[in-house]
């Protein structure tokens, strides 16, 4: 979960980062991808709180350049170079960054804002 904190207004931006595992066999290629939530609009990510909606991204660099796409491929970023994580298996866990930014500014109606995000792995 990235949680981006309570706020009334958002005025800057607001970055925030979690971080997920993946395990897989040694030696093995794998991918991690990410779809757009259930909210989005167009290419957009938005989370809700039932009727309004704030505008976020999640990035695989933490200068938040690349936006994460899906994939399907374990050896290459099908949506292009930087959209998802790739890496090779060692048998334990390997631990990927989800960086997330809301842009300011915003001035979202009060509320619990969410969004349920997919990651798939591919190997």
């Amino acid at each position: 979960m990235v949680n981006f904190g309570l706020r009334s207004i958002i005025s800057a931006n607001l970055d925030a980062t979690t971080v997920i595992a993946v395990q897989c066999t040694s030696s093995s290629p794998w991918s991690v991808g990410l779809d757009n939530g259930q909210n989005v609009s167009g290419s957009q990510r938005r989370m809700t709180n039932g009727s309004s909606f704030v505008n976020y991204n999640l990035y695989t660099d933490s200068g938040r350049t690349n936006p994460w796409l899906t994939t399907s491929s374990a050896g290459s970023c099908t949506g292009g170079a930087g959209t998802c994580v790739l890496g090779t298996g060692n048998g334990g866990f390997q631990f990927i960054t989800i960086y997330g930014r809301v842009p300011g500014p915003q001035t979202p109606v009060a509320g619990f804002y969410s969004d349920t995000v997919i990651a798939t792995v591919t190997y």
